[in-house]
């Protein structure tokens, strides 16, 4: 693992981020001793029926913007970004790949993906252009169809990206055995975005995660982290899990 960062956000810092202010940053620096990697949500439009992003505005960052923010990202330290959007079909092949090729290019940085269902030549090319995950985001048990995801894990498997799943929503113990059923390889990491069940309903989430993938590495989200600290912080463990700092720009959340 990489040497760890420590990491804290809340709404006010996301200011102090986007600023580029670093001795007000360090100044929000508490003792939460995890590895950091950092989050852009580039974008709020959907093609998919199923949300994906969270945000209920409709926007798209340029290019040129998300390259910015990743170059804020990697000179804080941290090592990987997660480039999160719906399926915007805006961001085709050709501009993911160029992005990862340019954030790449100025860092040595890990790129985890979620881009929605994509095809197998759009898989391919991020794979190629130096992404390593991809994460598959389903926000609750309705929306889960099983045939979809089923080839697409293949499709994964055939690129040879890691894969990942983002958990949100209204989730429950079943959804690990569908997913261990489907997935046909292991899954790398499991990222707890947001969630709206009880404190101990993520603890044990956590819990069965852990129980169903022993080698798995979880991702929480800070806010998430932050507001149940004290019920989920035994289920974590800071040398094989992560913290995700969100450091989409304030104007697009």
């Amino acid at each position: 693992m990489t040497e760890n960062i420590k990491t804290y956000t809340v709404k006010s810092e996301r200011k102090i981020l986007n600023q580029e202010n670093k001795t007000a940053f360090r100044k929000a620096i508490e003792d939460w001793d995890f590895e950091t990697a950092g989050i852009i949500k580039i974008s709020g439009n959907e093609n998919s029926k199923f949300p994906i992003n969270n945000s209920k505005k409709k926007y798209r960052i340029d290019s040129d913007e998300i390259e910015k923010i990743a170059r804020n990202i990697t000179n804080r330290g941290i090592k990987s970004i997660i480039i999160h959007s719906g399926d915007d079909e805006y961001f085709d092949s050709d501009l993911i790949s160029h992005i990862i090729f340019s954030v790449k290019d100025t860092a040595d940085v890990k790129i985890l993906l979620s881009c929605g269902i994509r095809s197998l030549e759009e898989l391919r090319s991020w794979k190629i252009a130096g992404a390593s995950e991809y994460f598959l985001h389903i926000k609750q048990d309705a929306c889960f169809n099983d045939e979809v995801y089923r080839m697409f894990f293949i499709k994964l498997t055939k690129t040879g990206l890691d894969a990942g799943i983002m958990i949100d929503k209204d989730l429950s113990e079943n959804y690990f055995a569908k997913i261990k059923d489907m997935s046909g390889k292991s899954v790398k990491y499991f990222f707890f975005n947001s969630f709206d069940k009880s404190k101990s309903e993520l603890s044990a989430l956590i819990k069965k995660a852990k129980e169903n993938y022993p080698d798995v590495s979880i991702i929480i989200s800070e806010k998430l982290f932050r507001k149940h600290k004290k019920y989920i912080e035994k289920e974590i463990n800071r040398k094989s899990d992560l913290l995700a700092v969100d450091f989409t720009p304030l104007k697009y959340c």
